[in-house]
């Protein structure tokens, strides 16, 4: 909610704002959302290497969910994804990442476990 307050001032032009929030809004600020990261598996979409994720949001507002996808055999490169997810809700996207298009989706493996806290999923090939 926006409250526009004109202040006294000794210049007539000088005009000063105020705003506020509602109090459920500063309450649901003061919570810090989470996302539970339900599934992750790399896919075969439209010919190219993908990543499939399931993200559960189980905060009382909508967030966003951030994470980076890494290739094992390159250093220092990674790709940031990220996707919003209304609150209360469960939501699957597909990506494809750039930097995961050198393997075949058949090889192409997470080279760490990944449980629901994972924001880096590190991609390799199966030995």
């Amino acid at each position: 909610m926006y409250h526009p307050s004109h202040a006294t001032s000794n210049k007539s032009d000088n005009i000063d704002a105020a705003w506020n929030l509602d109090t459920n809004t500063v309450k649901l600020l003061g919570i810090q959302p989470r996302c539970q990261l339900q599934k992750a598996r790399i896919i075969e979409f439209d010919g190219t290497v993908a990543l499939e994720v399931t993200v559960k949001n189980v905060s009382p507002r909508d967030v966003g969910f951030r994470a980076l996808i890494r290739h094992a055999d390159i250093a220092d490169e990674s790709e940031p994804i990220g996707f919003p997810i209304a609150k209360e809700q469960t939501v699957t996207q597909t990506i494809v990442p750039s930097n995961l298009q050198s393997h075949d989706p058949e090889e192409a493996t997470f080279t760490h476990p990944i449980n629901e806290d994972t924001r880096s999923f590190t991609v390799g090939t199966e030995t």
